[in-house]
């Protein structure tokens, strides 16, 4: 699959992106089958997508914990994005997945 630059950065993503919301349950789609989200997550990856985009409000960081536990060992393969929480001024404390988007 196609990878693009994001900006003058030297990380190289996809066209296409797995979006997470819906795995984090709650509001975005009821229960969670966990394993039926793992296996899409690793579906995504087998398809050549490198990208995943999550956030600690998608089923109050449930949607998180299931992208960590899919790419456990596959972090060689893949960009986690993620939203900052900020009342206006970004914090690092607000800020929970840096490290795996720099692979880091």
């Amino acid at each position: 699959m196609e990878l693009r630059n994001i900006g003058l950065s030297d990380i190289q993503v996809t066209p296409l992106t797995f979006g997470a919301w819906a795995i984090g349950g709650w509001q975005w789609g009821g229960d969670v089958d966990k394993k039926a989200a793992i296996d899409a997550i690793h579906m995504a990856i087998d398809m050549g997508i490198n990208s995943i985009d999550t956030a600690p409000v998608y089923g109050l960081g449930l949607s998180e914990e299931i992208v960590g536990e899919a790419t456990k060992g596959l972090r060689n393969k893949v960009n986690i994005f993620t939203k900052v929480e900020s009342d206006g001024i970004l914090k690092r404390a607000n800020i929970s997945l840096i490290p795996t988007i720099l692979g880091r």
